[in-house]
């Protein structure tokens, strides 16, 4: 028997996610002895989350995780939610467009044999980084700040100048766009 590919957890990102998905109303606990695997579960799905370091980690921790929500499912009665069962790969580890490390990715991404697997790349360990990829399985953020909620473009308008756009050129940006022209008219 061969011996089985480890893979390295990234505990801040692990622990990030694990606080979305509570927030989210999963619940949530770790799947593996070795603090490998988050398992998730709500009302309508059941998660296997790895977060980990690297691209490495990522390609390795795939069909391991695969295998524990696997042995999870045969495990218990988890009834419809067979069918919404994912396998999640989180890294910190930010991949170019091209090069070795995109096939197998893409791979992941699109392997349609028994569990949906979203993998992603870049994920900085923020709350804001992890919930965009967890967005598939949680609420959008809901606006509190009246200001915004009530005029976007007024909101825009501010943040172009603060990010050192011209007050001139932000106001004509806006203007430009209600009258329902072209960025080349702005400048």
């Amino acid at each position: 028997m061969s011996e089985q590919v480890k893979y390295r957890v990234d505990e801040d990102l692990q622990a990030i996610a694990e606080s979305v998905l509570d927030q989210a109303g999963f619940a949530t606990a770790v799947l593996s002895s070795d603090g490998g695997c988050l398992l998730a579960e709500n009302e309508y799905s059941i998660l296997a989350v790895a977060a980990v370091p690297t691209l490495a980690d990522l390609l390795n921790a795939e069909p391991l995780v695969e295998g524990l929500l696997q042995r999870r499912i045969d495990e218990s009665d988890v009834g419809p939610k067979v069918w919404d069962a994912y396998v999640v790969l989180l890294t910190q580890e930010r991949l170019a467009d091209e090069g070795e490390g995109f096939r197998p990715l893409f791979g992941i991404n699109y392997d349609t044999r028994g569990f949906r697997r979203i993998a992603r790349t870049g994920v900085q360990p923020t709350v804001r980084s992890v919930r965009s990829a967890l967005s598939p399985f949680v609420e959008p953020v809901r606006l509190e700040d009246a200001g915004i909620a009530a005029d976007p473009l007024a909101s825009l308008s501010e943040a172009l100048v603060a990010n050192g756009v011209q007050d001139a050129v932000a106001v004509r940006a806006i203007q430009v766009y209600r009258d329902g022209g072209r960025l080349d008219d702005v400048l």
